[in-house]
């Protein structure tokens, strides 16, 4: 059921309900465990949902207890379809690609990310951090496309690392 929807904790708390009432001992707490879980986490996604709605694209949202975020957005490899960008401060760690911004937002969801947070994109980039990050993942990409040697590429970033601890130091 990932990404989860909210049709798809609907059917799993009926599952789950009748799994429950029909008293098998062996399963009962099993189901009782399993239907608490889904019927905490439907008005959580319901929320995330309307919000998105409301929103659009760029609706980001921040993990319940790491320093990461994630925001929907169009898909630009593959027309037609929405994806999910992970990111921390230092820049964009990952994607994730699905068929509607629903899906991405049930993703996110399932992966931890619960807090709406607008202007979490825009904050971080303005960061030091965040420029450091952005060159080091260029060269990384020049070093994987075979662009520069690997040793040119760790000369570079070394180089870059050194700049930004400067900047940081002063």
């Amino acid at each position: 059921m990932r990404p989860s929807s909210v049709e798809g904790l609907k059917r799993s708390i009926e599952q789950w309900t009748r799994d429950l009432s029909s008293e098998r001992a062996a399963f009962a707490s099993l189901a009782k465990e399993m239907l608490e879980s889904f019927q905490a986490d439907l008005p959580v996604l319901e929320s995330l949902i309307e919000q998105y709605q409301a929103a659009g694209l760029g609706f980001t949202l921040k993990h319940r207890s790491m320093e990461s975020w994630g925001f929907v957005l169009r898909d630009a490899t593959e027309p037609g379809r929405y994806r999910w960008q992970e990111f921390k401060a230092f820049g964009f760690i990952g994607h994730h690609t699905h068929d509607t911004p629903e899906e991405c937002v049930g993703d996110m969801f399932d992966s931890g990310y619960i807090t709406p947070d607008p202007v979490a994109l825009d904050r971080l980039s303005a960061e030091p951090e965040w420029h450091r990050g952005m060159a080091v993942t260029l060269v990384i990409q020049q070093m994987n496309s075979r662009q520069i040697a690997w040793e040119e590429g760790h000369r570079q970033i070394e180089n870059i690392n050194a700049t930004y601890g400067k900047l940081e130091a002063a």
